[in-house]
């Protein structure tokens, strides 16, 4: 009976110190769990903010590329439009002068006549 208690007594404190080892086994892998969750969130966190930085620089390229496209464009329009007003005027000059040449020229034969 003595030995049945001893043994009885020694089996709970295996029990005891197996559920404490368990329980300092399952507290360790929280901790680690939630080092490694926090480990990746901060990476994830950081490449988050990379891609961001990383679209932000790109769309500002993009924005300046069109803006510069733009001015270009802007330019040659107004550069077109110069020309053609200066044609424009250059020939309706020529023409004028064409028809007062030759109005003077009705004039003075039409004078002597």
């Amino acid at each position: 009976n003595k030995e049945a208690e001893t043994l009885l007594e020694k089996y709970k404190e295996n029990l005891a110190d197996a559920r404490r080892q368990a329980n300092e086994l399952l507290a360790e892998g929280k901790v680690a769990g939630d080092s490694i969750r926090m480990e990746i969130e901060e990476k994830a966190r950081g490449e988050a903010q990379s891609i961001i930085e990383r679209a932000r620089a790109e769309i500002e390229r993009e924005r300046d590329a069109a803006i510069a496209e733009i001015k270009r464009e802007s330019v040659d329009l107004a550069l077109s439009a110069a020309t053609r007003l200066i044609q424009e005027n250059l020939d309706q000059e020529k023409d004028r002068a064409l028809v007062e040449r030759y109005l003077a020229e009705m004039g003075g034969v039409g004078g002597e006549g």
